[in-house]
């Protein structure tokens, strides 16, 4: 890829008569030892892109941090799926401050070809926080790694939803001793505990982020989840400027 390329192809979508364009899956920025490093040519090939987007009058809409966070694994490679970005930042204060710092190194680096950071730039239109990030919840057993970060949090959501263990034991027939011993949910067996603790986890998160943006000065508008059509996040996603949905047809990473 090069700029010339990176022209013609903004060009042709003008022709094609798309007015926005969705971009994603950053590696222009790591984190670091809690410092931002931007990737020198990925950054001028972004920044060109912006300025030539704004030039053909086409709006950006930018997911955001990928499966791996903001680091130089590959997402693609088992090291970069083992960060599991999606689901740590639901729980883990490290990976939402290496979200945090990413996001403000993005938005507050300022593109030599127009002059404006991208948190200013008319350009930038919409924000999706973490491209289906559904995926945290859904699809996929609990890992032991995920078990880990999940568990405390759950069994204290099921201690302020029932008070005391008797309570939980009389209302579900079991004996358990006290909430310690509860095990974690499970995602092929969700109930209604397990729909709410989902439900004010996801929203948990979708707070942070739009803190983040507020904090770093973005205006403009943002969405999230925007992948699992179950009516669970239709209340999360009612929190948002818009829902964005998307499917696939064909994928290229799909079993035939």
């Amino acid at each position: 890829m090069d700029k010339e390329r990176i022209s013609a192809l903004i060009q042709q979508a003008k022709r094609l008569g798309f007015n926005m364009l969705r971009l994603g899956d950053f590696d222009t920025v790591f984190v670091e030892n809690g410092k931002a490093v931007l990737n020198p040519e990925k950054i001028d090939f972004w920044d060109w892109c912006i300025a030539e987007c704004a030039k053909n009058g086409i709006y950006v809409q930018i997911d955001t941090m990928a499966t791996n966070g903001f680091n130089k694994t590959n997402w693609y490679r088992p090291e970069g799926q083992r960060r599991n970005a999606k689901f740590r930042l639901l729980f883990n204060p490290a990976m939402r401050e290496e979200y945090r710092i990413g996001m403000k190194a993005i938005l507050e680096h300022v593109n030599p070809y127009t002059g404006k950071a991208l948190r200013d730039d008319p350009v930038l239109a919409v924000i999706n926080y973490n491209n289906e990030q559904e995926f945290a919840f859904h699809y996929r057993p609990v890992t032991p790694q995920n078990r880990a970060l999940a568990i405390g949090p759950w069994r204290e959501f099921m201690k302020k939803r029932y008070g005391t263990i008797a309570t939980l034991n009389s209302k579900k027939g079991t004996s358990y001793k006290s909430f310690d011993e509860l095990p974690c949910y499970n995602i092929f067996k969700k109930d209604a505990d397990t729909n709410e603790f989902i439900c004010q986890t996801s929203l948990d998160l979708l707070h942070f982020y739009q803190g983040v943006l507020k904090e770093i000065g973005y205006k403009g508008l943002f969405s999230n989840y925007d992948f699992v059509k179950s009516l669970l996040y239709h209340f999360v996603r009612s929190e948002t400027d818009y829902v964005g949905m998307h499917v696939y047809c064909d994928h290229p990473l799909g079993k035939s």
